[in-house]
């Protein structure tokens, strides 16, 4: 499988999918050298505009199709980048998740502790 289109896969086949090609992730730098994990709090005006500039620096673009999975992997929801970028109380609310482009080009993972990292996969899965 070269991506996550199929409207039939379910959690655990997404699950399934993106652990065996986990090792093919190479991560953005984060806040510090050697450590890809950067602060993501919307807490205040500075923080929220540094977390915005953070992801803007992605280059995704605007309807790039995604797939977020809690991390208990019981359900997951399809939006698009635009929903993450208009309203993103609505997701970093809810807790960790992980964020994955459908075509497997790279993984956006959030922690509830206010922490956010980026990938990209390494070789082209799709």
């Amino acid at each position: 499988m070269s991506n996550l289109r199929n409207p039939a896969l379910r959690c655990r086949d997404i699950r399934k999918i993106t652990t065996l090609i986990s090792y093919q992730i190479v991560w953005d730098e984060g806040c510090e050298t050697n450590n890809e994990w950067f602060y993501a709090s919307l807490e205040n005006e500075r923080n929220t505009a540094d977390l915005f500039e953070w992801m803007n620096s992605k280059s995704i673009g605007a309807d790039t199709e995604l797939i977020l999975v809690e991390p208990a992997w019981h359900s997951l929801k399809k939006l698009k980048w635009k929903n993450l970028i208009s309203d993103p109380q609505l997701y970093f609310k809810i807790g960790s998740f992980q964020l994955f482009d459908v075509d497997l080009k790279w993984l956006l993972e959030y922690k509830d502790t206010e922490i956010i990292r980026f990938g990209r996969y390494r070789e082209s899965v799709t």
